[in-house]
């Protein structure tokens, strides 16, 4: 097939050549990373959680050497997935998510001890 009707067909579809139109396909695994980090920043998002809280209960070397102020502000670049100096994106890791999970979910448990489980 020539350069011009592959042009073609892709213009009839929609997708500009070399606009970034065609995106590589996502693993399985990544497709799964990117929907729990995308439920942890949904979660994150209501107003009731205190982010601050959460951070506080973060651990590991890049959240233990550095002020409450700094890792609060750090914490927020990652949620908001802003662009750092360098051109990239803030995100957390699996084990960010991972330990984020765990206080929400610890949150949540104690939130069941205590009130019970309305409507069961």
């Amino acid at each position: 097939m020539d350069k011009d009707k592959i042009k073609n067909i892709l213009r009839e579809r929609g997708v500009r050549p070399n606009q970034g139109g065609v995106q590589k396909a996502k693993s399985s695994s990544e497709a799964a990373a990117e929907n729990k980090t995308d439920k942890i920043t949904k979660l994150l998002g209501n107003d009731i959680i205190n982010h601050a809280a959460v951070v506080r209960n973060l651990t590991g070397e890049e959240w233990t050497d550095n002020s409450e102020a700094t890792n609060r502000s750090k914490f927020r670049k990652k949620l908001n997935k802003m662009t750092n100096d360098e051109g990239g994106s803030y995100s957390f890791n699996d084990d960010e998510i991972g330990q984020i999970e765990k206080i929400l979910m610890g949150l949540s448990s104690t939130i069941s001890n205590t009130i019970g489980r309305q409507g069961r």
